[in-house]
This record gives C-alpha cells, structure tokens and sequence, in this order.
C-alpha cells in the first residue's frame, strides 16, 4: 500500500461498518497526553485507539483500547483532561460523553442523555469536547444522521457545559 511509503504517515485504522449504520466514517479527533502519547478514535465503529511514543520520537501502529459497539458504537471528538489523566471522548451515536481513564485503563461514563434539542442544556450529539478550568464544554452537532440517536435537526443549536469537579447533568451557564 502507498502509505507504508510515506514518511508522514504515522498511523492507519480501518472502520468495520457498524449494521445498524452502514457508514465507513474513520477517525476522528485526537490529543495528546502528558507522555505525548496519541489517543484517537474512529466515528464509524466506535474503536478507541492510542499510538505510544517511542523512545526514537516515532510512534507504535494503533493499539485498540475499546472496541465494543453494544456499550461504545461511535467516537467523535477527543481531548485530555490532566487533573485526572484522562481522555475524554464524545460519543455521537448515543449522546453521550465518556472518559478513558489512563491509569485504571478503562473506559467512565460522565454524562448520557435521551434525544433533545440540547436547549436545555442537555447533549444533542456531541462532537467536539474542550476543558476549560474545571468544565467540560461540548459542542453540539445537532445533524440527523442515520443510525444516530438524534431524530431531527433542530433550530436551536447548542454548547453544553458539565462540571467536571461535581459531575451531573450539563448545563447551559457557563459561568454557574
């Protein structure tokens, strides 16, 4: 294959079309962790990878950390929240955001909910996560997609913030 020529490439997955989605969406998001490992993970399947650093500065070939569709069918965004060392993933199929714990190497629940418009607060498919302090701000996607929890696209468009010191359900105010 022409990629294992090329120089840049550093890593190569490969989606298993989930039945009930049909869709070969790939990777998708990506951070880094405080040893510059790589965590990534792939929408189409739900696989959740991490590629170690080396002592050389090059990275080992993807290793699957989760892949279990029944519990985690899709990953979307990814970031890394030191505090805790933890990776924090959206899971866009469920409404739901999740967490890989690096050190017990298992995969958390911090927030799941129903199908919404998100005016509440609440996910409506959430993307993109970023921490800021000690909150947890998701963007909202808000896209029927087939497969996907949420059933319509819905004229109010969200950010959902969750507490990432207390926990519980998100909220709208930024600032609470």
């Amino acid at each position: 294959a022409h990629w294992q020529q090329d120089p840049y490439c550093i890593g190569v997955t490969e989606t298993t079309p989930l039945p009930h989605r049909k869709d070969t969406a790939a990777t998708d998001g990506m951070c880094f962790d405080k040893e510059g490992n790589i965590y990534t993970g792939n929408f189409g399947d739900g696989h959740f990878y991490v590629m170690r650093l080396q002592r050389d500065g090059s990275y080992a070939k993807p290793e699957t950390l989760v892949h279990d569709p029944k519990i985690f069918p899709s990953c979307d965004g990814v970031c890394y929240y030191a505090k805790k060392n933890w990776v924090i993933i959206t899971d866009s199929e469920r409404n739901a955001v999740r967490y890989w714990d690096i050190k017990a190497g298992a995969l958390g629940l911090l927030w799941e909910n129903g199908d919404t418009d998100g005016a509440d607060g609440l996910l409506d498919q959430p993307c993109e996560p970023m921490v800021w302090g000690d909150k947890l701000i998701v963007v909202n996607f808000d896209m029927k997609f087939p497969g996907l929890l949420n059933s319509a696209n819905d004229s109010v468009h969200t950010v959902s913030v969750i507490d990432l010191d207390r926990g519980g359900c998100p909220f709208l105010n930024l600032f609470r």
